[in-house]
């Protein structure tokens, strides 16, 4: 205090503790070599790993795929825990290179990604 008045700087620290009950997501890289003709397809196991009690659905999606590419999930989603096939179908025609892809996990108003690599070669 100096003449009446204080100066000088008050610190407190605090930590906040995310305990919200949520999802994680998990899944691999994977290379693929397309032919001139047919399909080929690159089989991506999707993991749903529920933390604080979690035990919504939760809904797959994924984004960034090369063009020419097409996606889809078995089962398209899960409850609580357990594991989704996400098939991706290359064709003669697909952009060749490395791509990110992004999935997500939605269950109601919470979402959550995961990114993995898809590499198309000729």
């Amino acid at each position: 205090v100096t003449n009446g008045t204080e100066s000088g700087v008050q610190q407190a620290t605090t930590t906040i503790t995310d305990d919200d009950p949520t999802p994680s997501l998990s899944t691999n890289d994977i290379t693929v070599t397309e032919g001139d003709s047919g399909t080929v397809n690159a089989i991506y196991t999707v993991t749903v790993t529920p933390t604080g009690g979690f035990g919504g659905s939760v809904t797959f999606g994924v984004t960034d795929l090369p063009r020419g590419a097409s996606a889809s999930f078995d089962p398209p989603s899960v409850t609580g825990s357990g594991t989704s096939t996400l098939t991706i179908t290359t064709r003669p025609n697909t952009t060749r290179g490395t791509f990110t892809l992004t999935i997500s996990g939605t269950s109601e108003s919470l979402t959550r990604t995961t990114s993995v690599l898809l590499t198309v070669t000729k």
